[in-house]
């Protein structure tokens, strides 16, 4: 039996989806369309950003993610 990695799959749907909205787009739509799990967008957002992959285009006042885009 094979181990699926389903967090390497969401990464790819979202890079994938990021790649289609070169001026940025907004996590909620990341959410609604990139075909990942809702529950692994963030962490994954948040990955993407420490390792240089993603610009913050805006944020919460808490700090959250609402508009990003690939670097």
């Amino acid at each position: 039996m094979t181990d699926i990695d389903y967090k390497q799959q969401d990464q790819k749907a979202i890079k994938t989806y990021l790649e289609k909205f070169p001026d940025g787009v907004d996590v909620d739509d990341i959410i609604a369309n990139a075909g990942a799990n809702q529950l692994r967008v963030y962490p994954i957002l948040i990955e993407m950003y420490f390792d240089n992959k993603l610009e913050v285009l805006t944020e919460s006042e808490l700090g959250s993610f609402l508009r990003v885009k690939v670097k």
